[in-house]
C-alpha cells in the first residue's frame, strides 16, 4: 500500500513539533511543587486520592500513569504529564491551522506560537489540569471542522459527543463551548435534533465520555488517604461534582465578585497582548478580519473565543485591581481561549504569505520562524526548572512549628503544600493543618476526626450560617489552647483580642500564635521576635535576588514570605518602639516582594517623621501604583497636598479615593467632615 506523500509529511512535521515542544518544555520543566493546586494533584495522582471539586478524575487517573517513570522526582514525572499534553495540544493546533489554511509554513508557525506563548508555556510545566483542557479545546475544534466539512457524517458528531463528554471529567470550563456548539449543529444539520435515532447514541456516547466520573464513588469507598468530599454516596457524588462546597456557578470558596467589574476584563486582553509577544495578537487580529469570508467558521470560532474568553472572564466578577492573587487566580482560565487566538494566527499568516508579491515569496520562509519572537522574549519568564520557592516554604515553615502544633488556615497557600509534605513525602504527620472555612461540612469533620482522632474539637457547634467569625474563633480557643500549640495563618476578626473573649495572638515567625486572653506581651516575646528576625536574615539575601514573573510565585513572596516580615516590621515598631529596625525590614519585605504595597507605605513613615515631605510624596504614589485600593496613601498624600503644599484641589481628589477605599471608623468621619469644608471652599 502506498501511502499518500502529504500524508508523511504531515505526520513528520507533526511528530517534529511534538519532539521540538516537548525538549524545550522538559528543559524549562518544573522540578518542584508550583503553587495552586499543583501539591495536592501531585499528590492525587500518586496516592489516586480525591482533589478538590470537582474531583479530576480523568487528570488523577492519566497522571498516576507518569508516576511510574523510571526517572525525575514525583513532581518532575506529573508535571511531565502537562509537558506531554501541551506538546499533543501544539500537534493538533497545527492540523486545525492546516485545514484551514493549506499553507504548512503557517501552520507550524502558529501552533509554534502558542507553544511558546507566555501563559500557555507557563502551565505545560507545571501539575495541573489546564494543559489537558487545552488539548480537549483543541481536539473540538478539530473534529467540529471536519463537521463543517461532512455534516451528514453522524459518526463525526457521536465522536463529538463523546470527546465533549470525556472533557467535562477534566474541567467544567469546557461547558463555555456549549454555544459554539449548539450553532455547529443549526449550522450543518439541525435536522439531527429532532431525530431520536441521532439523538439517543449521542446521548450515550456522551455518558460513555462521561465515565471516569466512576473513579470518585469507586475509589471513595476505598478510603484513600486524600479523599475531599468523600463522594461514597449519590448526594455527596453530587455536591463533589456540582462544586457546591464553592458555589457550583462560583468561580472559587470565598471569591466576592463584582457585578459590574470591567477591570478584569482589561486585564484580559492586555495580558493576551503580552502573552504572544504583541506580534501574535496582531497577527490574530488579521486572522479574524479575513476569516470572515468564510462565515460558518468564522461565528463557529468567534462564538468558541468569546464564550471561553472574555465573557467567561467577566462572568468571573474577581476584583483583580492590586490583588495578585485573584490575577493569578483567574488568569489561568484564560488558557482555553488563547488556543482559539493561535488558530487566528495560522490564518492571519495565511493571508500574509498569500499576500505577498511573487518577487516577495521568498520572504514567507521567514514568517514561519516568527515563533522565535515569544520563545526568545518568554523564556526566562516562563523557566520553572528552578523555582523551589513554593516547596521551600512549605519546608520551613513545618520547620518552624513546635511538636503536634495545630494551625488554622483559610485558603491554599498553606494547605496545598503541606498535603504534598506530609502525604507524598510523609513529612511532620503530627502536624494538625486544618482548614477552618470547610469546619462546618459534614464530609471534613469526618475526615478530621479519622485523621486527628484526638483532636478535642466540639464539631456539633459547627453548623452551616448557624455561627458568627468570633464564635467560631472563641470555640477553637476553648477547645485547644490548653491542650496544643495553636496557630493561625492569618489575623482574622475571629480571633481579633477586641471581639474574642477567650484569646488573643501573638506574632510567631510566618503564623500567628494563639494565646489565652490574659497573656501580655513582654521582654521575652521580643527575645522571640528578634529570633524571628535572625531566622529569616539569612534567607533574605537570597529571596531578594528572586524576581519572578509568574503571578502565582509572587503572590507566595509576597503573602508567605514578605507580609510576615511586615507584620514583624509593624510588630517592632507598635509594640516596643524600635523604629530604626521596622524600617530596614520594610524595605527587606519589599525588596523580597516589591508587589508589597503596605510594607512601601510603612516605609514611609520615616520620612513623614523626618519632615522629608519630598521622598514620603514619591513613596505613597509608588505606593498606590502597585495597589490602588490601599487607603491610607491616598490619606497621607491629601494631608501633604493640604498641609505642606496648599493645593487644596489635589488634596480634595486624594481624600476623596480615601473615603472610597477605607473601612468606618472614627479617622474616615474626620476625613469625611474635612472634605466637605474643602468643597465649599472650592
Amino acid at each position: 500500500m502506498k501511502l499518500n506523500k502529504n500524508l508523511i509529511i504531515n505526520i513528520s512535521f507533526a511528530l517534529s513539533l511534538l519532539i521540538l515542544t516537548l525538549i524545550v518544555y522538559i528543559i524549562t520543566l518544573s522540578r518542584s511543587v508550583y503553587f495552586g493546586d499543583s501539591g495536592e494533584f501531585i499528590a492525587v495522582a500518586k496516592t489516586l486520592g480525591i482533589a478538590h471539586p470537582p474531583g479530576y478524575p480523568l487528570y488523577t487517573m492519566l497522571a498516576h500513569l507518569f508516576t511510574y517513570l523510571p526517572f525525575g522526582n514525583l513532581p518532575f514525572k506529573v508535571n511531565l504529564f502537562s509537558a506531554v499534553t501541551s506538546s499533543l495540544t501544539v500537534v493538533v493546533v497545527y492540523f486545525i491551522c492546516l485545514k484551514l489554511t493549506k499553507n504548512r509554513l503557517a501552520a507550524v508557525s502558529a501552533s509554534l506560537f502558542l507553544a511558546f506563548s507566555y501563559l500557555f508555556w507557563l502551565y505545560s510545566l507545571v501539575a495541573e489540569v489546564f494543559s489537558l483542557n487545552n488539548l480537549f479545546v483543541a481536539l473540538i475544534i478539530l473534529i467540529s471542522l471536519h463537521i463543517f466539512e461532512n455534516p451528514q457524517g453522524k459518526k463525526l458528531f457521536y465522536l463529538l459527543a463523546f470527546v465533549f463528554g470525556l472533557a467535562l471529567t477534566n474541567h467544567h470550563t469546557i461547558l463555555f463551548l456549549t454555544p459554539a456548539l449548539i450553532f455547529l449543529v443549526l449550522a450543518t444539520n439541525p435536522k439531527l435534533l429532532t431525530q431520536p435515532k441521532f439523538l439517543l447514541p449521542a446521548s450515550f456516547f456522551f455518558l460513555l465520555g462521561l465515565l471516569p466520573y466512576i473513579y470518585l464513588p469507586v475509589r471513595a469507598s476505598q478510603n484513600p488517604v486524600l479523599t475531599w468530599g468523600d463522594p461514597d454516596t449519590v448526594g455527596k457524588f453530587l455536591h463533589h461534582i456540582l462544586r457546591r462546597d464553592y458555589g457550583t456557578f462560583s468561580f472559587g470558596a470565598g471569591a466576592k465578585p463584582n457585578p459590574f467589574n470591567f477591570d478584569v476584563l482589561n486585564f484580559y486582553f492586555s495580558s493576551l497582548f503580552s502573552h504572544f509577544a504583541a506580534v501574535g495578537s496582531l497577527l490574530a487580529f488579521v486572522g479574524l478580519i479575513f476569516s470572515f469570508k468564510e462565515k460558518k467558521g468564522f461565528f463557529y470560532l468567534l462564538l468558541a473565543y468569546l464564550f471561553l474568553g472574555a465573557i467567561f472572564v467577566f462572568l468571573s466578577r474577581l476584583p483583580i485591581v492590586g490583588n495578585i492573587d485573584a490575577q493569578g487566580a483567574i488568569e489561568r482560565f484564560f488558557l482555553a481561549s488563547e488556543v482559539i487566538l493561535a488558530i487566528w494566527i495560522g490564518l492571519g499568516l495565511a493571508k500574509i504569505i498569500e499576500k505577498l508579491p511573487k518577487i516577495l515569496k521568498l520572504t514567507q520562509i521567514p514568517l514561519a520562524f516568527l515563533f522565535l519572537i515569544p520563545l526568545l522574549f518568554n523564556f526566562q519568564k516562563t523557566n520553572q526548572s528552578q523555582n523551589f520557592i513554593y516547596e521551600d516554604f512549605g519546608t520551613k515553615t513545618f520547620e518552624i512549628l513546635p511538636q503536634d502544633s495545630v494551625v488554622f488556615v483559610f485558603g491554599d497557600r498553606l494547605s496545598m503544600i503541606a498535603k504534598y509534605l506530609q502525604i507524598v513525602k510523609t513529612e511532620r504527620p503530627d502536624l494538625k493543618i486544618i482548614n477552618i472555612t470547610f469546619l462546618t461540612d459534614d464530609w471534613y469533620k469526618t475526615y478530621i476526626r479519622k485523621h486527628y482522632p484526638d483532636l478535642p474539637i466540639p464539631y456539633e457547634k459547627f453548623q452551616y450560617l448557624k455561627l458568627s467569625e468570633v464564635e467560631v474563633g472563641e470555640i477553637i480557643c476553648q477547645s485547644l489552647l490548653s491542650k496544643y500549640p495553636v496557630f493561625i495563618e492569618n489575623r482574622t476578626k475571629g480571633f481579633d483580642p477586641a471581639s474574642n473573649k477567650y484569646c488573643m495572638n501573638v506574632l510567631y515567625k510566618n503564623f500567628w500564635k494563639l494565646e489565652p486572653k490574659e497573656y501580655r506581651i513582654s521582654a521575652e516575646d521580643l527575645v522571640e521576635i528578634d529570633e524571628y528576625n535572625n531566622f529569616w536574615r539569612p534567607q533574605i539575601e537570597s529571596l531578594t535576588t528572586k524576581k519572578p514573573y509568574d503571578l502565582r510565585t509572587r503572590a507566595i513572596l509576597l503573602h508567605s514570605i514578605a507580609q510576615p516580615l511586615t507584620n514583624l516590621g509593624f510588630n517592632l515598631e507598635n509594640n516596643f518602639g524600635k523604629i530604626d529596625e521596622a524600617h530596614e525590614i520594610y524595605q527587606d519585605a519589599f525588596a523580597i516582594s516589591p508587589d508589597n504595597a503596605v510594607a512601601l507605605y510603612l516605609s514611609a513613615r520615616k520620612s513623614l517623621r523626618e519632615k522629608d515631605f519630598e521622598t514620603a510624596e514619591k513613596i505613597e504614589k509608588q505606593t498606590i501604583q502597585i495597589n490602588p485600593t490601599l487607603d491610607e496613601p491616598y490619606k497621607q498624600l491629601g494631608l501633604i497636598f493640604f498641609k505642606v503644599k496648599n493645593d487644596k484641589k489635589t488634596a480634595l481628589s486624594y481624600f476623596k479615593k480615601y473615603l472610597k477605599y477605607a473601612d468606618e471608623n472614627q479617622e474616615k468621619n474626620q476625613i469625611r467632615k474635612l472634605v466637605e469644608n474643602l468643597e465649599k471652599t472650592q
